[in-house]
């Protein structure tokens, strides 16, 4: 079997990572944090990191498997995106060749990161020698957290799908590789992007690999509006293509391992296994266009 080795990529949303990686520890057989020596971000502002984070680091890692890893990932003559992916190459050259490289971003929950691994297992006996895949999950992007929940994107079509694992890690645009065959997996993954603290939200959207993508503070600005009484009046509103969400959802619950069971009823039922497995058969996902089950 495929060593599973997990790369995330440490910074100012560490805290974050006090959920995600629980979630996927027991099935790890690698992991390695990278995070910048001198606590830069890609833009240049600096954050810390307490002692006591790396103590509860050392607490989880009962099976000694977890390496911080050091370096130099802020460039200034590099876009935040350039920054980004030669961070991930790096993070994955520390993870070593072979195996299932997944990079989880510390605001990623996986809803059964189990099921996900038995999948895995399934396409290792799909794969032809010398093979490269990438393994899309479904993304639910949280949006916002108010007091009866935790308002989620709806997708244009179907899920909205995102890279996160391969056999091999040649990083391209994020986490995207360079001429690979997609394999679709049944599961799903909720990524906390937007729902955090204004504080929080603020520090991450003039930080992170998008800040130079869209006008951060007027769609702050429009995050702050929604509410109860009117988030289900909004349609198109993706920053970058504003089609690809076309309105928003609720996941009841306080905290978010509420709302991951909530995922898990809501969102788990919907998927047919038989069309995602079409998906990954060659023509399948033309078959389906014809029959008007793509979505």
């Amino acid at each position: 079997m495929y060593e599973i080795k997990i790369g995330y990529l440490l910074a100012y949303d560490y805290e974050m990572m006090k959920i995600s990686l629980p979630l996927v520890y027991q099935y790890a057989d690698k992991i390695v944090l990278s995070l910048d020596k001198n606590r830069k971000t890609y833009k240049g502002n600096s954050f810390e990191i307490p002692t006591a984070f790396f103590n509860w680091l050392k607490q989880i890692d009962t099976k000694n498997i977890i390496t911080v890893y050091e370096d130099d990932f802020a460039k200034p003559d590099l876009s935040p995106m350039e920054c980004e992916v030669r961070q991930r190459r790096m993070t994955a050259g520390q993870l070593g060749t072979g195996g299932w490289h997944l990079q989880i971003d510390v605001d990623e929950y996986f809803v059964d990161f189990g099921k996900f691994i038995a999948q895995l297992r399934r396409f290792e006996k799909m794969l032809k020698p010398n093979e490269y895949v990438t393994v899309f999950a479904n993304w639910i992007t949280l949006f916002k957290q108010i007091n009866e929940g935790y308002l989620y994107t709806i997708f244009n079509k179907g899920y909205e799908l995102c890279h996160i694992a391969t056999n091999n890690p040649d990083y391209e645009y994020g986490r995207a590789c360079k001429n690979q065959n997609a394999l679709l997996a049944d599961n799903f993954i909720l990524h906390d992007s937007w729902a955090r603290d204004e504080n929080q939200l603020k520090l991450k959207l003039k930080n992170w690999s998008h800040s130079n993508d869209f006008d951060s503070d007027q769609f702050f600005s429009f995050w702050q509006s929604i509410n109860v009484k009117n988030y289900h009046t909004f349609t198109n509103f993706h920053p970058l293509n504003s089609s690809l969400w076309k309105s928003l959802a609720l996941l009841k619950g306080k905290t978010i391992p509420e709302i991951l069971s909530d995922a898990n009823l809501q969102l788990e039922s919907k998927i047919k296994p038989w069309k995602t497995a079409l998906r990954n058969m060659k023509g399948g996902g033309k078959i389906l266009s014809l029959l008007k089950l793509n979505s």
